[in-house]
């Protein structure tokens, strides 16, 4: 149950509480989606009270404030998420409490923080020991799931142009080569995104890879539940949105990254083996008046000065 202990407090304290307090109170108890999505102030709104009777609520409740009071929402919330369908029942009520041009700009902002989060210590450690264990691994294969799977396939897709490309086991759908799993070593590595609620086959495959030794590299929203407990290595993204849909966008941001970093780690010839594919991918014509009839010409020998 979502803020269930907050739940317990609030019923507790109501009798003794003023009308206002009450009105609060009710309205916090019968949404607590809300509590989650929308600001104090705007919970206020709904519910017809001042913002300051809002936290006079939590605080007679037995909270320091209301902040305190919604940090069991929301921890309960990331523990066991609701439903999308829940989920977008909250984004309708914030879009009729604070307008749809709000909700884009909630939605820009936070997909916006997420992925400047990247740019933590945590974070840049954590892909500076992944591109290690990735270029370190006699193979790489790449496991994602259903909203999952674009993450994996665009590390993979980039991957090809400078490095021996990542073989994608897992499918849009769920689907699991275990007939391949099986074949992965100690000598081998991993790329997996998943995030809560997991998708079983990625859980799966993570586990024979768990098994038979394999570093695995994971991009992921906890390093304590789903992928993340058996991972070498967890670059960790946050996924939680204001729409009813988690946003993939800095899960995107993390395989980039790391294609990135890994292809700076080969140094100027890196160019040599990018132009080789461009030449492969001209010569059978994939494009349609981009990058005209050549690729750029790239000196084998570069920096050199020229």
């Amino acid at each position: 149950m979502l803020g269930k202990d907050a739940t317990m407090r609030i019923k507790s304290a109501y009798a003794e509480m003023p009308a206002q307090m009450q009105a609060a109170a009710r309205f916090v108890l019968d949404h607590p989606q809300d509590v989650v999505l929308l600001s104090m102030r705007a919970l206020a709104r709904r519910a017809g009270v001042p913002a300051a009777t809002m936290t006079r609520m939590a605080q007679r409740a037995g909270f320091a404030g209301f902040d305190d009071l919604r940090t069991v929402y929301l921890n309960d919330a990331r523990a066991a998420p609701d439903w999308f369908s829940s989920k977008a029942k909250g984004m309708l009520n914030r879009r009729d409490a604070m307008g749809e041009p709000a909700l884009v700009g909630d939605l820009a902002q936070s997909i916006a923080g997420y992925t400047a989060n990247l740019a933590s210590d945590e974070a840049r450690e954590a892909i500076a020991r992944a591109s290690d264990m990735l270029m370190a691994a006699d193979r790489i294969f790449c496991v994602g799931a259903r909203s999952a799977y674009p993450v994996v396939f665009i590390f993979s897709y980039v991957l090809g142009y400078f490095w021996p490309a990542g073989r994608i086991l897992g499918g849009a759908r769920g689907e699991l080569d275990f007939d391949t799993m099986f074949d992965i070593t100690s000598a081998d590595a991993v790329l997996a995104a998943s995030f809560n609620p997991y998708a079983k086959s990625t859980v799966d495959a993570i586990g024979i890879a768990a098994e038979a030794g394999a570093t695995i590299v994971s991009i992921t929203d906890s390093t304590v539940d789903g992928i993340g407990p058996q991972s070498s290595v967890v670059i960790p993204v946050a996924k939680d949105s204001p729409s009813f849909f988690d946003t993939m966008t800095p899960a995107f941001a993390a395989a980039e990254i790391l294609t990135a970093t890994m292809a700076g780690r080969i140094g100027p010839d890196v160019m040599t083996r990018v132009r080789r594919r461009e030449e492969r991918l001209a010569a059978l014509s994939v494009w349609s008046g981009v990058l005209g009839s050549e690729p750029p010409h790239v000196p084998d020998e570069a920096n050199n000065g020229d």
